[in-house]
């Protein structure tokens, strides 16, 4: 890929989106709100991370396909929460699986981690990461953990 950031740079830029996240709009986390609501802001400080890419919350297209990845021998569609790519290329930079629980389920986080790693193999992402927002905890200094794939 022309474009491609090494792994430093786009952690770093992660990071950077999700300190902005937590200082401007950490009521989202301490009230509980919706998985989508948090992803949506948190898509708004990656684009500024990002400039010259583009930054979708559930978007299911591969060029002009159904995204879909194959699991346990079975084609199913799929929405990331988060990727950063350049639309309409097989320029696909990040894709990201978001969580936002009070207790964390460990079959459905497993379950992301799979998808994760199925679009990199089989969409062709350059990375791939797991975020689980820790909510309703207004004791946690850092209430995210970022797992890479």
């Amino acid at each position: 890929m022309s474009n491609k950031l090494s792994v430093n740079t786009v952690n770093r830029q992660l990071k950077a989106a999700l300190s902005r996240l937590l200082r401007k709009d950490l009521c989202l986390l301490k009230q509980g709100l919706h998985e989508r609501t948090i992803v949506h802001k948190f898509a708004t400080y990656l684009q500024i991370k990002f400039p010259d890419w583009d930054v979708d919350v559930e978007y299911n297209r591969n060029i002009n396909d159904i995204k879909e990845i194959v699991i346990d021998l079975e084609e199913k569609r799929i929405i990331p929460d988060i990727i950063i790519h350049h639309r309409q290329t097989h320029e696909n930079l990040l894709a990201i699986e978001v969580k936002a629980l009070q207790r964390p389920n460990r079959k459905s986080i497993a379950k992301d981690k799979i998808k994760l790693q199925r679009y990199k193999d089989q969409l062709g992402y350059d990375y791939a990461c797991f975020i689980l927002f820790i909510v309703k905890d207004s004791t946690n200094p850092e209430p995210y953990t970022i797992e890479w794939i």
